[in-house]
């Protein structure tokens, strides 16, 4: 011990608080850390000085020569932040924040970090700008929370200067500034920052602020992998999997992809299951799966793996159990296939309640399967909400909700009728190129229902909808060459038309069909008139007895068994027939 240190400690013996922080300060220094604590705490309960107070929640912080104690710590804490001490105001903010020796309360952590931030405290205005993004302790406000990191910032803190390069390239409380915020991630990765240098690797390969460069990406990749973050692994081995000019070799691209486990980003184990199904290797897919199944996607892959069949043996009640862990963890549709399991019986006995349910929950996190589901129960209940759940179906971009959603408002099915809003969601199917409200839109423009009438948009849409084989469309776009309705009339056309709806099962275009052929092909009517006998027998019966009567060697008592089977002898199609049969027999006789 060299003189100079023993002079102070024989003046912090003498209660010297200099001398007592000077000594703590070289223990402290020597590794001697029971020896530092006894002077801090000598200083910090003699002197109430508030940076030996700080030192001494420190020590009961970190653990160091004491057993680890958050409240021991959020007391001294206390003590010094009440001398206006921003660095313990800081850490007792974080105390409070995460709930370390006292209750949790986010709203006094956010006053703690408020005070301390206008001490000037860099680390209390950086956590400022965290509560304001993330809304906690206070109302989330992305400009304040800009404001704040640009603050932290300017007095050179690093993760601040990160947050605010993301809070550039992505408008978050200021406008957008890709090159702004690359600089600032440039910045900040020259000191190693993983983070800092995970952003400026994606900004590099997706060439998002600067020039694309796979080469810097890379680089970025690997130094943040250094670090331990699993995430740069897995986009590494994307680089390596998908782009020709850097790949190496399959083998490079899983070793990467494994690493993202092994360094704790587990939803690469997804990306390397799939490597591994490809190649016709189950059991190492499955391995990597389980490694890494504390993934909540993993979780629902392996859930949907053991429920569907494809690459591993069905097993229920193992599905079950990935799917309830993923579903606790807010997977929308993970919960969805436990509601499938219930009403299925898969691994359970059938429960429709507890299904829908199920299906109420996942609705509620925005799966879109689970909503058109649930619609369809709601619908066969007839509740109202039917609707509801389609029209946020149908915002979320589902076109089939968006059709429903039409021919709802068009039937005012559960809904008050409204034609206008029926239009509106036939002409956004439609766009998308739903056959069916291609169609229904066409009648409403043919019509006027609900919109202008315009026959050239009316023909339109027919147009787009036979294209995508909706048979309905062909038998209405056929009366329009039939009868020149926005086209000029055209009977080759027509038939044309008729028969591409008949040969989908039309049966209205099969009568159609048959009427046409009825005076030029006695044979083609048969056929299509027999085709037709499946929906509407009196049609086909009245006309095939038609076809009969013009037939010069017909079979009297096959006309007249034909027009007994016709149920509805009352209509006037029915009494002409039956007199141009009974002019035939007479005819006939007469001959």
């Amino acid at each position: 011990m060299d003189k100079e240190f023993k002079d102070i400690l024989k003046e912090a013996k003498k209660d010297n608080f200099d001398a007592k922080m000077a000594a703590a300060a070289k223990y402290e220094a020597d590794g001697k850390y029971k020896d530092a604590f006894r002077w801090y705490l000598e200083a910090a309960e003699d002197d109430e000085v508030p940076s030996a107070q700080l030192k001494v929640g420190d020590y009961y912080f970190e653990g160091l020569a004491v057993k680890q104690d958050y409240a021991k710590a959020s007391y001294w804490y206390n003590k010094a932040a009440n001398y206006g001490n921003s660095a313990a105001t800081t850490k007792l903010a974080f105390l409070y924040k995460e709930g370390l020796g006292v209750e949790q309360n986010e709203q006094e952590a956010f006053m703690l970090y408020s005070k301390a931030a206008t001490l000037g405290d860099s680390e209390a205005k950086y956590n400022l700008g965290v509560m304001y993004r993330n809304g906690i302790g206070t109302e989330k406000d992305d400009s304040l929370s800009f404001y704040w990191f640009n603050e932290a910032s300017m007095d050179d803190h690093l993760n601040a200067k990160v947050n605010l390069g993301y809070c550039y390239c992505n408008g978050v409380g200021t406008h957008v500034d890709e090159k702004k915020g690359v600089e600032l991630y440039k910045e900040v990765a020259e000191f190693g920052n993983t983070t800092a240098l995970f952003n400026l690797g994606m900004c590099y390969k997706s060439g998002y602020g600067t020039n694309q460069d796979l080469e810097k990406a890379i680089y970025c990749f690997e130094e943040a992998g250094k670090n331990g973050h699993g995430r740069s692994f897995y986009e590494l081995g994307l680089i390596y999997e998908n782009d020709g000019e850097f790949r190496k070799n399959m083998g490079f691209a899983i070793d990467c992809f494994q690493r993202a486990i092994e360094n704790g980003y587990c939803e690469a184990a997804i990306k390397l299951s799939n490597i591994y199904l490809e190649k016709g290797e189950c059991e190492k897919a499955l391995q990597w799966l389980e490694k890494g199944s504390s993934d909540i996607n993993v979780q629902f892959e392996l859930g949907k793996h053991y429920f569907e069949g494809k690459y591993f043996e069905i097993n229920y009640l193992k599905a079950l159990r990935f799917f309830s862990e993923a579903a606790k963890k807010g997977h929308a549709q993970a919960q969805y296939y436990i509601a499938i399991a219930y009403l299925d019986g898969c691994g359970v006995e059938i429960d429709e309640e507890r299904a829908i349910e199920c299906l109420k929950i996942s609705s509620e996190n925005n799966c879109l399967d689970a909503i058109m589901l649930l619609s369809k129960y709601y619908e066969k209940e007839e509740l109202e909400e039917t609707n509801e759940l389609l029209l946020k179906a149908a915002e979320m971009g589902n076109v089939l909700a968006m059709y429903k959603l039409g021919y709802n408002y068009y039937h005012g099915k559960l809904i008050e009728k409204d034609i206008e809003k029926a239009v509106y969601w036939y002409q956004k199917a439609a766009d998308k190129d739903n056959a069916q409200a291609q169609c229904n839109l066409a009648l409403c423009y043919l019509n006027g229902k609900g919109i202008t009438q315009n026959v050239d948009f009316g023909v339109y849409w027919l147009e787009r909808a036979v294209n995508n084989n909706s048979a309905i469309a062909s038998l209405n776009l056929a009366y329009c060459y039939e009868d020149g309705i926005g086209v000029e009339k055209n009977e080759y056309l027509a038939m044309k038309y008729y028969l591409k709806a008949a040969n989908q099962d039309n049966i209205e275009a099969q009568l159609e069909l048959a009427r046409l052929y009825k005076n030029s092909d006695s044979n083609q009517a048969i056929y299509w008139y027999q085709k037709a006998m499946v929906k509407y027998p009196d049609e086909a019966y009245l006309g095939l007895a038609d076809v009969y009567i013009n037939e010069k060697f017909s079979d009297d008592n096959q006309i007249r068994a034909l027009l007994e089977c016709v149920q509805n002898k009352d209509s006037d199609k029915y009494a002409q027939i039956e007199e141009k049969f009974r002019k035939y027999i007479i005819d006939r006789a007469s001959v």
